[in-house]
């Protein structure tokens, strides 16, 4: 298989990698076959100011890969696990199965600036909850200001097509894409049935630029969502959503800084009430985002890396009452080029802020591991 450009489809993996279930398909083309595994063990814990104290913490082991099927034709593969508790003012609950499996296969033409995607989520992932107990930590899992590898564990058949092309425009890579993803029914409490997820659509542009050891890039991702629906019926239809995103990195190959902000808009979500579908309520249920992380690595003598990596998450108020919230965090990370095709990573990262108007003093930690292998 020849090698393409990769900066040249840079865009086109973020559209996969930023898309509901199809998150984890990643595809680069022109990249050989690898593997990828690992263990990710993230803690929080949330005290408000009356008095208790809320905890949950998640153990996550992904497996992933990607294989050259012909040329410029490459299929990706992810699978996960996950263990989740909670602990809610000392009444706890576990939840553990394993997530939905995502297969994406991928074709690049016209010398690598068109791209044709599909992809299927297969429902393997855990369905039919607890409304009275695993519920409530698929809610914690949920919660904006948290972040966990793994939010949801299993939803309905999925399926996603994503067509791009990119073009150099002088010095600047540029790109653009689309893709539409179909989430089918599916069971997700014992009490309620026949669910249908809003599909989502997504639009995608982005370039890159490179000068020397500097790089830079920009990338607009708006998603939109069509209404959620139990037995039929229209129930909620989550706002449409849209993330500013620039970036920089500096790499002269014995040292790497990296940077990014991001800032995301979100809409009004509209609650519907009853057969007629009439809308009964408008309201910003999540509040813009704005993100900002920066990091440092050395890449020292035989094949080791080191660095520390530093971001702050800002969340404004929503309009049902939940106010705003700011997590700041702090990470140590380490890597081993083992031999040619094997790569071995760790890191420790601290997390503290406040949730809903300092309402909520929350700290967290979150340990990862992992290792990557290519062919």
């Amino acid at each position: 298989m020849r090698r393409s450009k990769p900066s040249m489809w840079i865009f086109l993996a973020l559209v996969l990698t930023l898309s509901g279930s199809s998150a984890h398909a990643q595809i680069i083309h022109g990249q050989p076959a690898y593997g990828n595994t690992g263990v990710t063990y993230t803690y929080w814990k949330l005290e408000p100011t009356d008095g208790g104290s809320v905890t949950i913490d998640q153990m996550w082991t992904p497996i992933s890969g990607m294989i050259p099927l012909a040329e410029n034709t490459e299929a990706a593969v992810f699978f996960s696990g996950a263990q989740s508790s909670l602990d809610y003012y000392g009444s706890e609950t576990d939840l553990n199965g394993i997530s939905d499996s995502r297969l994406q296969v991928s074709r690049s033409m016209a010398d690598d600036r068109l791209l044709f995607s599909a992809g299927v989520s297969l429902p393997t992932g855990k369905k039919e909850l607890n409304p009275f107990t695993e519920r409530g930590v698929v809610e914690m899992l949920a919660q904006s200001f948290l972040d966990f590898p793994l939010r949801r564990y299993g939803e309905g058949l999925g399926l996603s097509f994503l067509v791009g092309t990119a073009a150099e425009l002088g010095e600047v890579n540029a790109g653009i894409g689309a893709q539409y993803e179909y989430i089918g029914k599916y069971d997700p409490y014992t009490d309620i049935t026949d669910y249908d997820p809003g599909d989502l659509f997504n639009i995608y542009a982005g370039g890159d630029i490179s000068r020397g050891d500097v790089s830079w890039s920009g990338n607009i991702l708006f998603t939109a969502f069509a209404a959620d629906k139990v037995g039929g019926v229209k129930v909620l239809k989550q706002s449409t959503q849209l993330e500013l995103q620039l970036g920089s990195v500096f790499d002269n190959k014995r040292h790497r800084v990296d940077g990014k902000v991001s800032y995301t808009l979100r809409g009004r979500n509209e609650r519907y009430g009853g057969p007629s579908e009439e809308v009964i309520e408008r309201l910003k249920l999540y509040g813009n985002e704005f993100f900002v992380s920066g990091g440092y690595a050395a890449l020292l003598k035989n094949g080791w890396s080191v660095g520390p990596e530093l971001s702050l998450k800002l969340i404004a108020g929503d309009e049902s009452g939940f106010g705003k919230s700011s997590i700041f965090s702090a990470a140590g990370l380490v890597g081993k080029q083992i031999g040619e095709h094997v790569t071995a990573n760790a890191g420790a990262r601290f997390m503290t802020g406040k949730a809903d108007d300092s309402r909520y003093d929350v700290t967290g930690l979150q340990l990862t591991a992992g290792l990557s292998a290519t062919l």
